[in-house]
């Protein structure tokens, strides 16, 4: 027997859903390199396309780089997922 698991958090029933705008590759993709003169080119750009898919799915504000800053500083960015797989073993799912 299997189950499937999703997790819709947020999701407004009949409300479509929008994929998030991600960084262009050039400021993520490095060749045996670090450059961070790509990422100072393209996150202020970015930065304006977060924003505007933020506000058009009715989030709470925040940039990008603060939710990066947070999701590596404060566990709190989990939202209790950190004990998600814990939850569904004592509801009697099970792991392979």
């Amino acid at each position: 027997m299997s189950y499937a698991v999703c997790w819709w958090a947020g999701r407004i029933p009949g409300v479509p859903g929008a994929i998030r705008p991600r960084l262009a590759q050039q400021a993520v993709v490095h060749h045996n390199r670090y450059q961070t003169v790509s990422m100072d080119r393209y996150l202020p750009a970015y930065e304006q396309v977060f924003h505007a898919f933020r506000v058009s799915q009715n989030m709470k504000e925040k940039s990008w780089q603060e939710g990066v800053q947070f999701s590596v500083a404060d566990m709190g960015y989990m939202d209790g997922r950190e004990d998600l797989r814990a939850s569904l073993e004592a509801r009697g799912f099970g792991f392979k």
